[in-house]
């Protein structure tokens, strides 16, 4: 699944209402292919509403740094 068919499926006008985001925004994260992780709750409960399973690849999650050089106390 794309972000693309993500959005048909869940219903853009649905999404940018309860996002509080504009059109923009929708066509910024197409165009990136994924999400913004902040708007993971909305699309998650918007996807459960249409029966649509949402893979955490979808999400611009962050990475958190390498701590190789991390030493114990």
């Amino acid at each position: 699944m794309t972000v693309k068919q993500l959005i048909y499926d869940i219903g853009r006008k649905e999404l940018t209402s309860r996002l509080g985001v504009g059109d923009t925004a929708i066509s910024e994260a197409i165009k990136r292919g994924v999400l913004p992780a902040s708007w993971c709750p909305i699309v998650m409960d918007l996807a459960k509403e249409a029966g649509v399973e949402v893979p955490d690849s979808m999400f611009n999650w962050k990475i958190p740094a390498n701590n190789d050089n991390h030493t114990a106390a």
